[in-house]
């Protein structure tokens, strides 16, 4: 009998440039849809990454479903302490594109001391950190961009072991345009999901850092604007899906020069959506599964 293939996971980012746009509650709502389809099929777990560092809070959605108390909660370590503990690792290392040969720099070091698994099947979260002052004084000093001059390949690392150990990796990243922002948006995903509200500083953050994308990206609609789900999902919660420019427009809309410039800027261009870095998936969209 043949072997069923091994199935790649995929890293997602939803990113907005501006806050209070429900990025972090359809993040959320998504992971529970995805744990939900892959409990069906049998093919993985879901992983929620909160890289909003400066403003974390994605675990508080799954607080319920945390096996842990409140402190024991916020005393876990998460995103930020596993760079930390990656960069000191690999300090000593002189800097370069590829990855050593010996990967005696890894030591001890375990993945899932950094992720907290829900009692929702199938579905684990990667807080932003562990809460102190320390933290504070990490996100305020920690160098991204000397890391990734440094050794650009720890971000390859990162993401073949979420792609490893996950299905979907859905990361919910910092606002604006940040070291931070950049990393996620254009290094880390396979798909990004913009997300935003109908202002023009808020499209015009998203269509920037959109083009700034290193790998090719096609947008999609995420579908009609402000209308429910069918049920409430586990959290207790809607999913929202928002109209952008490819639905059908009453004849007076305020905001039908915002969407007319939206299907102009973000309809993709056939040019350059192809292959990329030699993935043998040709294209890469917004559209979720």
């Amino acid at each position: 009998m043949t072997p069923a293939p091994e199935i790649h996971g995929e890293v997602i980012t939803f990113y907005s440039y501006k806050g209070g746009s429900g990025r972090s509650m359809a993040l959320a709502n998504v992971a529970c849809l995805l744990a939900d389809q892959e409990q069906l099929s049998t093919r993985g777990r879901v992983l929620v990454v909160d890289w909003d560092l400066e403003a974390p809070g994605l675990h508080r959605f799954f607080q319920p479903y945390l096996s842990r108390t409140e402190v024991e909660v916020e005393n876990q370590p998460g995103l930020m302490d596993l760079f930390v503990e990656l960069a000191t690792r690999t300090a000593h290392l002189p800097a370069s594109l590829e990855p050593p040969a010996d990967v005696s720099w890894l030591g001890d070091l375990d993945f899932r001391d950094y992720t907290m698994t829900s009692t929702i099947p199938g579905l684990d979260v990667m807080k932003a950190g562990r809460a102190g002052q320390q933290y504070v004084r990490t996100i305020t000093t920690f160098d991204w961009a000397g890391l990734y001059e440094r050794a650009p390949w720890l971000f390859s690392w990162f993401t073949n072991e979420l792609t490893h150990r996950y299905r979907y990796a859905l990361i919910d990243s910092r606002t604006g345009e940040t070291d931070t922002s950049s990393i996620c948006t254009s290094i880390m995903p396979e798909k990004l999901v913009a997300v935003f509200t109908p202002n023009l500083q808020g499209i015009n953050g998203v269509i920037r850092q959109i083009e700034r994308a290193v790998r090719p990206v096609g947008v999609r609609s995420l579908g009609h604007y402000i209308e429910a789900w069918r049920q409430p999902r586990r959290l207790g919660v809607h999913l929202h899906r928002r109209r952008i420019a490819h639905q059908q427009r009453p004849a007076r809309r305020p905001h039908a020069r915002v969407e007319r410039r939206l299907e102009r800027d973000l309809r993709p261009d056939p040019g350059r959506v192809s292959g990329c870095n030699g993935d043998a998936r040709q294209r890469h969209d917004c559209r979720l599964p």
